[in-house]
């Protein structure tokens, strides 16, 4: 419990910060779009190529691990694009909600947590999963938010372009690419762009806290829990589901099941302030499901080990 208050502590005094400085009247109100800004154009961009590049391309044929993880997180979009096409959503907002119950705090509390938990030996299989939720839960995510244009062939032009210009999208490729090719950065713009992509958890953390200042985050306290519950409990277990059809070794599926059940990630903010959706619900289920994991993943920890 206790390396897992000291993982969830910082993130919670990042947000408090930035609370606190629109509360002293040290930002103003633009300052939330400013950050979100640069973490979507620049540092998760950096961030998201640093964690596909870095991991070599052998790993990506882990066979049962890559297919059991990624059904997981397929299975789970699949039901959300269902409940909540019969709730009459919009596919922005159904989008948002994809990736809010898929896209987890896989790297700022996943690499710690497996690192206490399991230690070294687990990393490969962290930085595993940390692609494949990048490259699944983002581009699917996106891809629903962004592709209710028109069927014309006009329409499919404008949502083609709009991948092909999208910074998270580029970025996983080039990713993919580079770790393909095992070609190292130069030193300098490897350093470069390890410190731009260091920038993109604080960032963001700091963001929602100028974000919550004066804004009713708890307002849809029904949506917060859906969305909460969806990724602390729905996905976690459509996983070990998965799991149980093709199953692997003890460590390896316990780290898997633990990035599963991470809290909804801080950069889901940043995806939902440039999109104009579902902003209010998103901050506060990052907010309410970090709490929660507090205790949830104490338990599958317990569970697991």
């Amino acid at each position: 419990m206790g390396a897992i208050v000291g993982i969830i502590f910082p993130i919670f005094a990042l947000i408090g910060l930035g609370y606190l400085g629109r509360r002293l009247g040290l930002l103003t109100g633009d300052a939330a779009a400013a950050l979100s800004g640069y973490v979507y154009y620049f540092s998760l961009p950096a961030l998201l190529y640093v964690k596909v590049a870095e991991v070599p391309v052998a790993e990506f044929f882990s066979g049962n691990l890559i297919f059991a993880y990624s059904g997981g997180i397929l299975t789970a979009s699949l039901l959300i694009w269902a409940v909540g096409r019969l709730r009459g959503m919009d596919r922005r907002t159904i989008g948002m909600f994809i990736l809010n119950a898929t896209f987890g705090n896989v790297a700022y509390m996943g690499v710690p947590f497996n690192t206490v938990a399991f230690g070294e030996r687990g990393m490969p299989v962290v930085a595993l999963t940390i692609v494949l939720t990048s490259t699944i839960a983002v581009p699917l995510g996106l891809a629903v938010m962004q592709g209710s244009g028109s069927g014309t062939a006009g329409g499919r032009g404008v949502i083609l372009a709009r991948f092909l210009t999208n910074p998270i999208l580029l970025s996983i490729a080039l990713g993919l690419v580079w770790s393909f090719l095992a070609i190292p950065l130069p030193e300098p713009v490897r350093r470069f762009v390890g410190l731009l992509a260091d920038t993109a958890g604080p960032v963001a953390l700091f963001a929602i806290g100028t974000f919550l200042y004066g804004t009713p985050v708890l307002k849809d306290l029904r949506e917060v829990a859906w969305v909460t519950g969806a990724k602390l409990l729905a996905l976690p277990l459509l996983t070990v589901l998965w799991f149980q059809w093709l199953p692997v070794e003890r460590v390896p599926f316990a780290i898997a099941v633990l990035q599963s059940a991470m809290p909804v990630a801080a950069t889901n903010f940043i995806f939902a302030q440039q999109f104009g959706v579902a902003v209010e619900v998103t901050a506060a289920g990052i907010l309410v499901s970090t709490v929660l994991s507090l205790f949830t993943l104490s338990v599958l920890l317990l569970l697991l080990l």
